[in-house]
């Protein structure tokens, strides 16, 4: 087989003290490649195969012959090799290891990183005054052309907001509104090439706003995380022990007042009282609000975001999505084994700690609800709740022990907690969900806020 004649020997120890190798999987692998900056780039794969032990990746640098790259979880589709430098013809290829076979390499990848795309250009803005807002930016380009600035408000679509010439380092935005929420991101144009983008910036020049957000200390500890009831499905498998930090949690889901009031609109389907959760909303928007928010308390923004590229800083003080870890751990009362639903395991008592399909057709407002152990309310039913984490249905047989924050790529974002739509069995503590970040259709869906502790 193709993929055994390179196989180095320690990977070939591996497999064939595993099981016997019979005929390569005959569907090919799928590979691409996206630069993230000067000496990293991320590779992703695609395939339709079934139980999947490990991917490897090989990796060969111009005249050189390929060698072992890494050796990859079979969960995982993504790896981000941070060790290129520019102007050097790269090549990359992946097979896989199943349980009984080894499939054929995927197509040969070519990787050059260009040295002037990735000079990423660093912005920030600042309020100047009541309508103005300045944008500052630093780069080490040479021979710019132009810098085009772009802006966005909401949910709506970039826009060109200004043209600038070579030399300009700032750009001052007039006649702006209060409490609206802008978005900002610029690139240079270097003869006629066209580079890559800067950050994106969030502000929003203030307004007197009354921010009231409640939120509960959750003492840190170890739990054994999944389904230790035995009524769930295969990704609530294996149980393990797990080990969470101290965090803080919202004591309720964010409701469309606190929206409406950092953001400026509200997306959401059912809008009759202030107090219902938020919802209808992506992903994307959740994790928008709490860089806005952090940054409306002058705390510091958790999120980078390049476009549909967001990176987490879990050692910032802003506001954040939970991790699924700590969701499971708080609507669990620190990780109880006698709370199958949030604040009690009895099925005949979820109806005074949760709306679902039982006792509403819509959502409630928030905390009507009986509280959980910690005092925190609607961890099962009312709207599902958006976590940080990627969704694999098989994370839980190799994820880490300590503070879990998910695979390093997927298609879908965790949710947890089920909603009004829902029977009592999505609304069990252990149920797992997921759900496309850039799709904002569902009513049925919010979150909740958290934050580090300490």
């Amino acid at each position: 087989m193709k993929a055994i004649k390179t196989l180095p020997i320690f990977a070939m120890l591996f497999i064939f003290s595993c099981c016997f190798i019979s005929p390569t999987v005959t569907e090919p692998i799928t590979l691409s490649a996206k630069v993230i900056d000067s000496s990293s780039v991320r590779l992703m794969w695609e395939d339709d195969f079934i139980n999947v032990r490990n991917y490897v990746l090989e990796r060969k640098v111009e005249t050189e012959e390929y060698g072992v790259r890494a050796i990859i979880n079979g969960y995982e589709s993504m790896f981000i090799d941070t060790t290129l430098s520019t102007d050097i013809e790269y090549k990359f290829r992946i097979y896989a290891i199943t349980e009984d076979s080894l499939s054929d390499y995927s197509k040969e990848l070519s990787v050059i990183i260009d040295p002037e795309y990735f000079k990423m250009i660093t912005l920030t803005a600042n309020v100047v005054d009541s309508a103005s807002i300045q944008l500052t930016w630093e780069d080490n380009y040479e021979s710019v052309r132009n810098y085009l600035i772009e802006r966005k408000t909401g949910s709506n679509n970039f826009s060109v907001l200004a043209m600038l010439s070579e030399g300009d380092t700032s750009f001052t935005d007039t006649l702006l509104n209060s409490g609206t929420l802008y978005c900002y991101r610029m690139y240079a144009i270097i003869g006629d090439k066209v580079l890559n983008y800067s950050n994106e910036v969030l502000i929003a020049i203030p307004t007197e706003i009354d921010i009231d957000i409640d939120l509960v200390f959750v003492h840190g500890g170890s739990f054994s995380r999944g389904d230790v009831w035995g009524n769930g499905i295969a990704d609530e498998q294996p149980v393990r022990t797990v080990t969470v930090n101290d965090f803080y949690i919202g004591k309720y889901e964010v409701t469309q007042a606190l929206y409406v009031a950092i953001i400026g609109e509200n997306p959401s389907t059912f809008q009759s009282n202030d107090n219902l959760p938020i919802e209808t909303l992506k992903w994307f928007d959740a994790v928008y609000f709490c860089n806005a928010l952090s940054e409306a308390e002058g705390l510091e923004p958790v999120y980078m975001i390049y476009g549909t590229d967001v990176s987490c800083d879990f050692t910032r003080n802003g506001y954040r999505l939970p991790t699924e870890a700590e969701w499971e751990y708080a609507a669990r009362s620190r990780g109880r084994d006698d709370r199958q639903w949030s604040g009690t395991d009895s099925l005949s008592e979820l109806v005074n700690y949760a709306w679902y399909n039982y006792n509403r057709e819509e959502t409630s407002p928030v905390g009507t609800k009986q509280a959980n152990d910690l005092g925190i309310h609607d961890m099962s039913g009312n709207v599902w709740e958006m976590c940080w984490d990627w969704n694999n249905p098989t994370y839980y047989q190799n994820c880490p022990l300590n503070n879990p924050t998910g695979p390093n790529s997927g298609t879908y974002r965790i949710d947890r907690g089920g909603s009004f739509g829902n029977n009592s069995e999505p609304l069990r503590t252990s149920n797992r969900n997921g759900l496309k970040p850039t799709i904002g259709a569902f009513r049925s869906v919010g979150f909740r806020l958290a934050r580090n502790a300490g």
